[in-house]
């Protein structure tokens, strides 16, 4: 078995409990923990502030970034870095109910990563915070619009914020499909992994196909940590089936970037 970590975190913009907006203080977070794998939510591209690019520069790292919706001066959405190499499979939105204040803020983005010689698909998502909208949105990324994502035949990891309890329909729904790992892991997490005042609980969470199964859950409490967003980093290690045949990683420095 081949071991992984992964980290799935929303960074709010890069905006900080302090007030700061900060991309270089949310890539000292993420480096302190040296994932293979991180998939990050809500993160905000513009002519002056690309806080994907800055992100996968400092680490440095290879990514892919999905747009969810505009702004005034450049795009909002979710971004996967990794040190392997990798390639888009698919960028979206996902549907949305009528007249709903959230509608055209969710997204999803998919790629293939190629770890020593293993293919994994990664999807990275965020789900409406209303409930109803929520259940569609979970129910289109199991759907035949995303193909094998429930099924597929190489291994798939699932992330995000889900905006949605262990206890809701929402996680029971996508348990009928994949793995939630808060319940698989050694040690798992105490802490919640959302701390703003307005929908506080476990609502980030990480699901895994055949092929994958967690070892273990990252407890993050750090000053640095409960500062730089409003959800605290959601960190697993990971065990993946590997193959015989090995692929080289992508040379670092000269990462591949896919802008926007």
């Amino acid at each position: 078995e081949m071991k992984l970590k992964i980290m799935s975190y929303n960074v709010y913009a890069c905006n900080g409990r302090d007030g700061k907006t900060s991309p270089e203080r949310i890539s000292r977070v993420i480096a302190m923990h040296n994932s293979d794998i991180i998939a990050l939510q809500e993160i905000d591209v513009s002519n002056h502030m690309h806080q994907a690019k800055t992100a996968a520069d400092l680490l440095p790292a290879n990514f892919y970034y999905g747009s969810n919706s505009m702004l005034k001066t450049g795009s909002h959405g979710n971004v996967i870095l990794s040190r392997f190499a990798m390639k888009l499979i698919k960028r979206g939105s996902r549907p949305c109910l009528v007249n709903t204040v959230y509608t055209g803020k969710n997204g999803v983005l998919r790629v293939e990563i190629k770890a020593h010689g293993r293919k994994i698909q990664v999807f990275n998502t965020q789900l409406s915070p209303f409930a109803p909208e929520g259940m569609m949105q979970a129910k289109y990324l199991t759907g035949r619009k995303w193909p094998g994502a429930p099924g597929a035949s190489d291994p798939l990891i699932m992330c995000g914020d889900f905006n949605a309890h262990s206890n809701s329909g929402i996680y029971d729904f996508l348990k009928e499909h994949l793995t939630g790992i808060h319940f698989q892991a050694s040690g798992k997490r105490r802490q919640e992994a959302n701390m703003d005042g307005f929908s506080p609980g476990l609502v980030d969470h990480i699901f895994v196909g055949k092929g994958v199964k967690a070892g273990n859950i990252k407890k993050t409490l750090t000053a640095l940590e409960k500062t730089a967003s409003d959800h605290l980093p959601l960190i697993a290690g990971l065990m993946v089936k590997k193959l015989i045949k090995s692929l080289a990683v992508s040379p670092i420095p000269g990462a591949q970037q896919q802008l926007p």
